[in-house]
């Protein structure tokens, strides 16, 4: 039961934030976002496992835009309001022939190596409306307010099927501050739910220094099992997997893969102990896990391949491959250290925010010996936190386990996962991030390591102490489904946005509209100021590494003038200034990185942009004297970190001397071929940016001269193309003065 007290004081203004930051252009929220109910758990005080988890119906699927999500049973705890996550964590697409190829796309195909088609990884945030039995009626952002992707629960029903589907619901606590009373942990992925720790915080995240993980909860890796062989061939990519009964009597090939995005293994390490997956199923037409089969040294998608047998009587041995994370695993050995075992798992690119677990080591080949000696490491898990602050910052930690050591072959490590932390601002320490693939296991053969995770950043946070690829750039406000509660409902007026260095850079970059491209950085370390209109100063920060700066303002505020300040280094110039002019809160560009505007209460200004480029500059060749009856150039070099039109205008004074020849040339290219400038000026020329353009003075001194002095000056004109015509840009001079020598 919802209680009206429960509900936030301001949930009809949030309601009516939601409309209107939908009108934010760059980082803008779409008008369709929802909110669900911010803070309303209220002040929680945390440690241990946070979440709930719903397993999906099996053989089920759910379409998009669809508002019935169909659950394995019914839920306990969860009531209308409620935010949860729906995830699909298993669903992918191989090539599965017995081939180099095992595990990659079509002919032709230009995406990465791993799998065909990929719907694992895809989520998005939801609002509970209704609990009816087994079933959950849900608010999204998709289409009719339903979902906005597709999801599917599948078991593969033949040998050659594609391996198994499955997506979770999980419960999000919305809370309005938390204090960290210890570690959060996920629950270990079982096949059906587990793996993630999701929060989502309206105003404070206090980690006072603890950790949240998920290291080692993501996908299984391979059991290691003692077999004599059965004909295998040491070039297998994929080998079916030896039933109970011929286990029994050690009839079989190669080692077992890791589980992953593709689907799950016969042959498992779960809490220690190997499990069988397919219990009692001893038919050869039935499904392996894998498409045609579970053991062998290929990789499917992100999970690592198990270890070859290298002779027909299993007696030369090999190395599970690592689990993949944002980067690939490594492969298995064979005893002289060639990479002959299992294949690594394949990356998992930040370039979509996915959210996907680290893929498990595929097991190490044996021909003796008991026990679980030789299996692959589990991956890591997800960890996704979202928080208008974070303070006292702690560590999150997504890594991937270590193979186990064996007695002839080394399981494959568990690729690390991956962790998304939202937030508008970090006071002190950044977040440290733990987000390395597991170790190989060692043996005779040793098992490659797994690939290190990935970090998922949105808002104001610094960019991670880890070595493992993460997304600089992500957009919170993008992300699919419900709102942060920050961006719902802020506490006070958060005012966030970007120094851009808006040149153009990169292939299809255009250059000064205001909006981020590819290759066009923020520029870090500039002064982001709010004062009075008398000039006293409310608060301050600096822009991050990526040029993004995020400022809050207390709500005793609300009503005040005040202005936005961005304190441009020398060397730079702005061209745009942009933040959308919304009803509550109308800010005015004054130009040279100024706003004004009025403070409101419980508000996020999202978006705000200031486009600035370098100021060029002119180079002018060094002063020397020059003897009678000589000819020189002397060569002016325009240079620009952005497009735009130049024009160059020299002009030249003479003193203590006459018959001096001095003419200005246009050298465009820079390449000594000049080109004649009638009345001493060029015509507009266009520039790009770290291109330079040249112009040439020839001096011709008369033979008989015994004295002069010749001042060269070089002026320049810029402007640049914005959306509303040209602006001229602040245009350097040069001068030099010539002295003949006596």
């Amino acid at each position: 039961m919802v209680h009206s007290q429960s509900l936030p004081r301001a949930w009809f203004t949030a309601c009516l934030l939601c409309l209107l930051v939908g009108m934010l252009p760059a980082v803008a929220l779409s008008a369709e976002r929802l909110c669900g109910f911010p803070g309303r758990d209220g002040e929680l005080r945390l440690s241990g496992q946070i979440n709930r988890f719903m397993a999906s119906a099996s053989n089920t699927s759910v379409d998009r835009g669809s508002r019935w999500l169909p659950l394995a049973m019914a839920p306990e705890g969860l009531a209308s309001g409620d935010l949860v996550l729906l995830i699909q964590m298993q669903g992918a697409t191989i090539h599965a022939g017995n081939s180099l190829r095992y595990g990659d796309g079509e002919a032709g195909d230009a995406r990465a190596a791993g799998w065909q088609s990929l719907q694992a990884g895809q989520y998005e945030f939801l609002r509970v409306d209704a609990v009816d039995g087994n079933r959950v009626r849900v608010r999204g952002d998709g289409p009719g307010a339903g979902t906005r992707f597709s999801y599917r629960s599948t078991e593969p029903d033949s040998a050659t099927a594609q391996g198994r589907a499955r997506w979770q619901l999980v419960s999000v606590p919305q809370a309005e501050n938390v204090r960290l009373e210890g570690d959060l942990f996920a629950p270990a992925w079982n096949g059906f739910d587990g793996g993630l720790v999701v929060l989502d915080v309206r105003d404070t995240l206090d980690m006072a220094g603890h950790r949240v993980s998920a290291a080692g909860r993501g996908f299984r890796g391979g059991a290691a099992l003692t077999l004599d062989g059965a004909l295998g061939e040491p070039a297998d990519l994929r080998y079916r997997a030896p039933a109970s009964d011929a286990l029994a009597v050690r009839f079989g090939h190669h080692a077992s893969k890791g589980e992953g995005l593709a689907g799950t293994p016969r042959w498992l390490l779960f809490n220690g102990d190997r499990r069988d997956t397919l219990p009692g199923n001893d038919d050869k037409r039935s499904s392996d896990g894998y498409p045609h089969g579970s053991m062998a040294r290929g990789a499917p998608a992100n999970a690592g391949g198990g270890g070859n047998s290298l002779a027909l009587d299993n007696s030369r041995h090999s190395g599970g491959g690592g689990g993949g994370g944002g980067a690939a695993g490594e492969t298995g050995r064979d005893p002289q250290g060639h990479p002959a075992g299992g294949q690594g798992g394949a990356a998992v690119p930040v370039s979509t925010p996915r959210l996907v677990a680290g893929g498990g080591g595929g097991a190490g080949s044996r021909s003796h010996g008991e026990g679980v000696d030789g299996s692959g490491g589990a991956g890591g898990g997800i960890v996704v936190l979202r928080a208008g602050r974070i303070i006292n910052a702690g560590g999150v930690d997504v890594s991937g386990s270590a193979g186990l050591d064996g007695p002839q072959a080394g399981g494959g490590g568990g690729g690390a996962g991956t962790a998304m932390v939202l937030g508008a601002f970090q006071e002190g320490r950044p977040v440290t991030f733990a987000a390395a693939g597991g170790d190989g296991g060692a043996g005779k053969a040793a098992g490659g390591a797994g690939g290190d995770g990935r970090v998922l950043l949105g808002g104001g946070l610094e960019a991670p102490s880890t070595a493992a690829p993460y997304n600089p750039l992500l957009p919170v406000a993008r992300l699919p489904g419900v709102l942060p509660g920050y961006l719902c409902r802020p506490n006070g007026m958060l005012v966030s946005g970007v120094v851009l260095v808006d040149s153009g850079a990169g292939a299809d970059g255009v250059a000064h509209d205001g909006l981020r491209q590819r290759g066009e950085r923020g520029l870090a370390d500039v002064p982001v100021v709010i004062r009075r209109p008398g000039g006293a100063e409310v608060t301050r920060t600096r822009t991050s590494g990526e040029g993004m700066f995020a400022l809050s303002l207390d709500q005793r505020l609300a009503g005040e003038d005040l202005v936005l300040e961005v304190a441009l280094p020398d060397g730079w110039w702005p061209v745009i200034g942009r933040a959308e002019d919304l009803p509550l809160a109308r800010f005015e560009y004054q130009g040279d990185g100024r706003w004004r505007f009025t403070a409101q209460e419980e508000y996020l200004q999202d978006g705000v942009v200031l486009s600035v480029v370098a100021q060029p500059a002119l180079v002018s060749p060094p002063a020397r004297t020059i003897e009678p009856g000589t000819t020189q150039l002397f060569l002016f070099t325009y240079q620009a970190g952005t497009h735009g039109q130049v024009r160059l205008r020299y002009r030249g004074e003479l003193s203590g001397g006459a018959g001096w020849k001095h003419s200005f040339f246009l050298d465009q290219d820079c390449d000594g071929g000049s080109e004649y400038v009638d009345h001493g000026e060029t015509r507009w020329i266009d520039f790009r940016p770290g291109v330079p353009v040249c112009v040439r003075v020839r001096v011709e001194v008369p033979v008989d001269a015994r004295a002069g002095r010749l001042n060269m000056q070089v002026e320049t004109q810029t402007r640049l193309s914005v959306d509303d015509g040209l602006v001229a840009q602040p245009s350097p001079d040069a001068a030099i003065g010539l002295q003949l020598s006596r």
